[in-house]
């Protein structure tokens, strides 16, 4: 399943707010793109 980088800015928003940096530097392993996907956004 391809997913596309719009999809994740929610998930890469939180990651950044919560790790404290900017969303550019909030990396999302490929490999585990579906389990970010399946996590709670809110």
């Amino acid at each position: 399943m391809e997913v596309s980088i719009l999809s994740l800015r929610s998930q890469r928003r939180m990651a950044a707010e919560i790790l404290g940096v900017g969303e550019e530097r909030v990396w999302i392993n490929p490999e585990r793109m579906e389990d970010v996907e399946a996590a709670i956004t809110r």
